[in-house]
């Protein structure tokens, strides 16, 4: 089988509202020719949405709080001073990294960050390679670390193309009336060509890597498109408002002429791979064009991401990958996840994406392993604890300074280094929110907010967590500190109040506390501007749900929509309203036009389900809740809505009653949550929609006397739970069984089984007889394990969970019942296995985690492992004796 070769592309801010009317006009054709050969769609991007912490995201699958990269600069950790983020901070690993841990060859250009570049089996070339100095007399380093392996630094050197080289024949196409330009007064030409020849250094040297060494993975990653459009969309068609239209004329072109050059460079790269190489071509956000962009940018560090929008492009185009198809709800946390599985490698189950199933004709079996952390092996990342000399770090500095990302540090490097660690605080708290931790970004946000009342961003979000996490008490508080704040920053400084803004916030603090006339107030006062922005007209339309005024809420919700299509939280509002006035078809095409712009919204999910069960779809609504409860394990809604589709539509009477025990359970934590005041809402350890990765717990049965615990036995039916029993029975340890089933031809050695174990979500009074020994519990019945028995007396659990590839159970077990495997079939026993994993984390129950293939191909490491979870001294070899293939139940 040949070697799959893949090529990632990323342009910065790439937007399809800029990218199709192109396409359409035959302006993008190697763009066009990629879309009909592949699969395309909008990505979805995550918060904050700034460019190194998405970059790092889209590398690694995760959230920047698992990657560690939280802004554009850091402090130097050896001097004090600030220096742009480097990927010392990174705390996983990338894609290259788990390629390499494979044999895979990268060729990695231009990565944010990727400086220093890391010792990878290939060549790497750092973010800051490209950067030109200042001036053309200025000396120009290769910087320290820039490029590995360190030999090829002479040769990339002679590619680099200084802003002084280009003359008007590189300068016309993106200014044809440059001549109109007072180049005296306006620098709006020079910054157009040090965005120009930087981003040629860098297709420079990416076709220098890919051309000169061999690789399976290259990644190229272009920042130009978003410092185009920073500088330059307000003059893109249409003339807008405000804006000089001497100006509009000359640099109207200016954006256009980016994309089509990015065109261009596309097809390079596509001629240089060949037909045979897959290709995917991302952005990490899009870019507001047209009437949406901001008439103003926020005074404060990293504001022009204001100017950003949410959906970014995806295109992925290669052998077996689906010709000319639209995708919906994919995101950014979706595109590595995505990459190991074109090159047949799990998905880390700590990565917070999914691979993208959809985009192949026939989707591969997509599996996964607990983390790709805890894999050995050179994987070419830095060493531990390296240190890079900072001093050649001024110019990425000022160029940061100048695209306003950053504040300039000034010459107070203490003061400086305080503020850079604010900002990264900051970042890392509006991740936390962005993935509903809003307990851990309440502890962030409110050392922030007491130092600095005056920062007024600090504030409202703070809010948003109090009103997230039930503790809208707090919010009146918040909201008089804010006000006297931005006051007296404007009697004491001169800073102009906005008003509005401020209406707008009062006005989200009377709806937590449910005050919703003043509400309706508040939104009264403000400009008639101000009442049209969408935020605006949701907290309105809100207020109308309330007060169950759905066709009003519904019209809100719509004019929002008509003003942008791919607002998902309209979409959302839109079925909410539906469903209150009884049009159930209608609230289920709203809630899926949410889900297809953003897919891991688990609100919309619930929407879904809640409208095809009120249309008499269980099958279908039994899905979209399973899906919800997947995005969020603790969404009791959902597990409700589940318990009642077993019980009274499924005839699942044991499935509904766990659905209804984790549904209590999830209540339990959050009345729990709000008592400790921390977020309800943070997610367990695991990535949504893969299995919950289970915990030892040694603290858990610390000074319990072992004839008083009871070992368990689970897993899904099929997974190797009778082989398991068959091999602690045989090393010594007491079964807890009847024998009331009989052995045959599928398990020849016997089940283990005791007849009152099935009644378990009815009848648990029999679990004191277990104390001491081992008896065999299903998945789907672990939830009704009950915590003490009629006396009060606590029960002690540990459970030995046995894993086997799903596909592989659903074969033994159709095998088993002479029936064909089914997709329902499939998804019940996903659910079920996530159900029981929930629960033994959530009851913080002692589990060791089998693999049925393991056990079979290395039974003394894992009778090893057993008896060091079990603490006895069972015995190996009769164990090992024990293990016959025809035990396979």
């Amino acid at each position: 089988m040949k070697r799959r070769k893949v090529l990632l592309v990323g342009w910065d801010a790439a937007d399809w509202e800029i990218c199709l009317p192109l396409v359409e006009a035959g302006k993008m054709p190697a763009l066009a020719k990629l879309m009909e050969e592949g699969t395309w769609g909008n990505l979805t991007t995550i918060q904050p949405a700034y460019s190194p912490m998405l970059w790092t995201s889209i590398a690694t699958g995760k959230r920047p709080f698992k990657h560690g990269i939280h802004g554009f600069s850091e402090v130097d950790p050896g001097t004090g001073l600030v220096r742009p983020i480097t990927n010392l901070s990174r705390s996983c690993r990338a894609i290259w990294n788990i390629l390499q841990l494979h044999g895979y060859r990268s060729a990695v250009t231009g990565w944010w960050p990727s400086h220093p570049a890391e010792p990878i089996d290939g060549v790497m070339v750092s973010d800051r390679f490209h950067v030109a100095p200042a001036s053309a007399g200025m000396p120009w380093p290769v910087p320290t670390g820039a490029v590995h392996p360190p030999e090829m630094a002479a040769a990339l050197k002679e590619l680099r193309i200084h802003p002084h080289h280009l003359d008007e024949s590189h300068l016309l196409p993106f200014i044809p009336a440059a001549a109109k330009i007072d180049q005296r007064k306006d620098d709006r030409l020079e910054k157009l060509a040090r965005i120009l020849a930087e981003c040629s250094t860098v297709h420079a040297t990416a076709t220098a890597a890919m051309g000169s060494t061999s690789w399976d993975f290259a990644a190229v990653y272009y920042d130009a498109l978003d410092h185009f459009c920073h500088g330059f969309m307000k003059y893109h068609p249409p003339l807008k408002n405000g804006v000089d239209p001497l100006d509009y004329e000359i640099y109207r072109h200016v954006v256009e002429g980016a994309y089509r050059y990015h065109d261009m460079m596309l097809a390079t790269l596509l001629r240089i791979a060949g037909e045979e190489t897959t290709v995917m071509l991302v952005s990490d956000h899009g870019f507001q064009s047209g009437g949406s962009r901001p008439d103003t940018l926020p005074l404060e560090p990293a504001g022009p991401a204001t100017e950003h929008r949410r959906y970014g492009i995806f295109v992925a185009r290669g052998p077996g990958i689906r010709r000319g198809h639209r995708i919906h709800g994919a995101g950014l946390l979706d595109v590595c996840p995505t990459l190991l599985t074109l090159f047949g490698l799990p998905v880390g189950a700590d990565m917070d994406g999914r691979a993208l199933a959809e985009i192949w004709d026939a989707p591969p079996a997509i599996r996964s392993i607990p983390s790709w952390e805890e894999i050995k092996g050179d994987d070419g990342s830095h060493p531990a604890g390296l240190s890079i000399d900072s001093g050649d770090a001024g110019e990425g500095i000022r160029q940061l300074v100048a695209l306003g990302y950053i504040a300039p540090p000034g010459d107070d490097a203490i003061l400086a280094a305080e503020i850079t660690n604010q900002e990264l605080k900051y970042n890392l708290a509006l991740s936390y929110m962005d993935a509903g931790r809003y307990g851990d970004a309440e502890l962030l946000l409110e050392p922030l907010h007491v130092k600095h009342p005056e920062e007024h961003r600090f504030g409202l979000h703070l809010a948003a967590c109090y009103h997230a996490i039930g503790r809208e008490g707090k919010i009146t508080g918040l909201s008089r500190r804010l006000v006297r704040a931005q006051l007296r920053k404007e009697r004491e400084h001169g800073a102009v109040l906005d008003r509005d803004a401020l209406r707008h916030f009062l006005a989200f603090a009377a709806f937590s506390e449910k005050r919703f006339g003043q509400v309706l107030q508040a939104i009264g006062r403000m400009s008639p501007a101000y009442r049209e922005r969408a935020e605006t007209r949701n907290m309105l339309a809100e207020v109308q749900l309330r007060l169950r005024r759905w066709q009003d809420a519904e019209w809100n919700f719509l004019t929002v929509i008509a003003a942008d299509q791919e607002n998902a939280n309209a979409w959302c509002g839109v079925a909410r309203a539906r469903l209150g006035m009884r049009r159930y078809p209608a609230a289920a095409e709203a809630a899926i036009s949410s889900i297809s712009l953003v897919f891991g919204r688990p609100l919309a999910h619930f929407l879904l389900g809640m409208a095809l069960f009120r249309n008499g779809e269980m099958e279908r609504a039994r899905k979209a809740f399973e899906l919800a409860t997947h995005l969020n394990p603790s969404y009791a809604a959902a597990y409700r809505m589940l318990s009642e589709i077993h019980t009274r539509h499924g005839g699942d009477v044991a499935m509904g009653a766990a659905c209804n025990q984790m549904a209590r359970q999830a209540r339990q934590r959050l009345r729990e949550a709000r008592e400790r005041e921390i977020s309800p809402g943070k997610p367990p350890a695991e990535r949504a929609g893969a299995p919950a990765e289970l915990d030892k717990f040694p603290d858990s049965l610390a000074g319990i006397p072992r004839d008083r615990i009871i070992t368990v036995v689970s897993g899904l039916p099929r997974s190797g739970t009778s082989m398991m029993m068959q091999m602690l029975a045989a090393g010594g340890l007491t079964v807890f069984a009847d024998n009331g089933r009989i052995a045959d031809a599928s398990n020849p050695h016997g089940y283990f089984e005791h007849e009152a174990v099935k009644l378990l979500h009815r009848d648990a009074s029999w679990l004191p007889d277990a104390r001491g020994k081992v008896v065999k519990i299903v998945a789907p019945l672990l939830p009704f394990l009950v915590e003490s028995d009629r006396e009060g007396k606590p029960l002690h659990y540990r459970v030995i969970f046995m894993t086997r590839p799903l596909e592989d159970v659903m074969a033994s077990r159709s095998r088993m019942l002479e029936e064909s495997p089914s997709a329902s079939g499939e998804q019940a026993a996903r659910t079920q296995e996530n159900l029981a994993r929930h629960f033994l984390r959530t009851r913080q129950i002692s589990a060791l985690e089998i693999d049925y293939t393991r056990v079979l191909k290395e039974t003394d490491r894992m009778v090893g492992e057993l008896r060091d979870f079990l603490g006895i001294d069972l015995d190996a070899f009769r164990m090992t004796q024990a293990i016959k293939p025809p035990a396979k139940g």
